[in-house]
């Protein structure tokens, strides 16, 4: 099994954020390290990790569908998900 066919095996477990989900959280999934944190009162910030390199944030999500900025916790996370399964190849991009 190559490393992209572990990974997707993995991504069938579900997503579990740890940490505050109202400021700063991270999530371990699928080799992949996904964070959301709250930058000002109504403005977050996500991003997807693998390895050392971030491959994806919300300041330069190249295939974003959402123009305005995530304005909620829930957002964020949101998009660093589907972030997460378009670099596994789990969604179109």
């Amino acid at each position: 099994m190559d490393d992209m066919d572990w990974r997707r095996f993995a991504a069938e477990d579900p997503i579990r954020w740890r940490g505050d989900p109202e400021d700063d959280c991270v999530c371990y999934w699928a080799g992949l390290l996904l964070r959301a944190e709250q930058m000002d009162e109504d403005s977050w910030w996500w991003a997807v990790y693998d390895g050392d390199k971030q491959v994806n944030s919300s300041d330069n999500e190249p295939f974003s569908h959402r123009p305005e900025p995530c304005r909620s916790g829930e957002q964020a996370r949101a998009a660093a998900e589907r972030a997460a399964r378009r670099w596994l190849g789990l969604m179109e991009r």
